[in-house]
C-alpha cells in the first residue's frame, strides 16, 4: 500500500509493486543520523515510511516526509551524494539498493521513464542552488542507455 502512495510507483500495476517490494531493505533510523554524506559513493536510493529526513544543501535545506522518496538523482547518473541526508526524527526507511535500482530499471522501461522525469523536475528545483552543476543536470537526464552500462 505504501508503495502505490509514492508518486513515482502510482502508474504501476500490483506485480511490479510486488516484484519492488522484494527488492526493499527496512531500516529504523533514530534522530540525529546521517543516513549520507557529501562524497559518499550512491548505495540506494530511499522511500520514507515514517518519520522526516533533511536534505542538507550549501544554500538549502529541503525536508521529506512520509511517502517521499530521495537518493535517485545520484543513483541515475552514478554520482557522489552532493548533500548530507539526516533523519530529522526517528525514521522508517526502505532502501533500494543501487545493483537492484539498476536492474529493476532495465527491466522495466516505464518505470525508467517515470524515474527520469521525476528526476528531472527535481534537478530543477535543486540545479539553481549551486550544488548540481548545469552538466551534471544535463548528464542526469539524459535517457539512460542500458548498453552503456
Amino acid at each position: 500500500g505504501m508503495l502505490a502512495r509514492v508518486p513515482l510507483f502510482r502508474e504501476f500495476e500490483a506485480p511490479v509493486l510486488g516484484e519492488i517490494m522484494e527488492l526493499l531493505k527496512a531500516e529504523i533510523l533514530p534522530a540525529g543520523s546521517i543516513i549520507s554524506a557529501p562524497g559518499e559513493p550512491a548505495r540506494a536510493m530511499y522511500f520514507i515510511v515514517s518519520g522526516e529526513v533533511d536534505v542538507v544543501l550549501p544554500q538549502r535545506r529541503i525536508r521529506f516526509g512520509q511517502g517521499d522518496f530521495f537518493g535517485e538523482l545520484a543513483l541515475l547518473h552514478e554520482a557522489t551524494r552532493r548533500a548530507t541526508i539526516v533523519a530529522a526524527s526517528q525514521c522508517r526507511l526502505l532502501a533500494l539498493a543501487t545493483d537492484d535500482f539498476t536492474n529493476l530499471l532495465s527491466r522495466h522501461p516505464e518505470l525508467e521513464r517515470r524515474v527520469q522525469e521525476l528526476a528531472e523536475e527535481r534537478l530543477k528545483d535543486f540545479g539553481g542552488l549551486g550544488d548540481i552543476s548545469k552538466e551534471e543536470v544535463a548528464q542526469a537526464t539524459k535517457p539512460h542507455d542500458p548498453a552503456a552500462g
